[in-house]
């Protein structure tokens, strides 16, 4: 019947869409909590960033911008492209990644 499915879809949002009484409390207190590990894994992830960025900018033909918001680092490789690499021009950034 209608008024059955209306009632159980209701009651499927109430249960499976919002975020639980726990997971609640536990992003609370990680929020308002002591801050010292994750100063720990900021500090790590921000010298591996430091680190691939130097060693990537070492490669003639890449260039790196320095992320600022985040660990993440997009090389350009446009540069290497067109140069022969073990006897393979790679012509595109597919054929290069298939080559690397």
């Amino acid at each position: 019947p209608k008024d059955a499915i209306t009632l159980a879809a209701n009651l499927q949002s109430h249960l499976s869409s919002n975020v639980n009484n726990i997971a609640q409390r536990a992003a609370l207190a990680a929020l308002t909590g002591p801050q010292t590990e994750a100063e720990e894994f900021r500090q790590a992830f921000d010298r591996r960033r430091r680190l691939m960025v130097a060693e990537l900018a070492k490669i003639p033909g890449v260039t790196v911008p320095n992320p600022l918001g985040a660990f993440y680092v997009y090389p350009d490789v446009t540069g290497l492209l067109g140069r022969e690499w073990g006897g393979v021009t790679p012509t595109s950034s597919l054929e290069l990644a298939d080559l690397i």
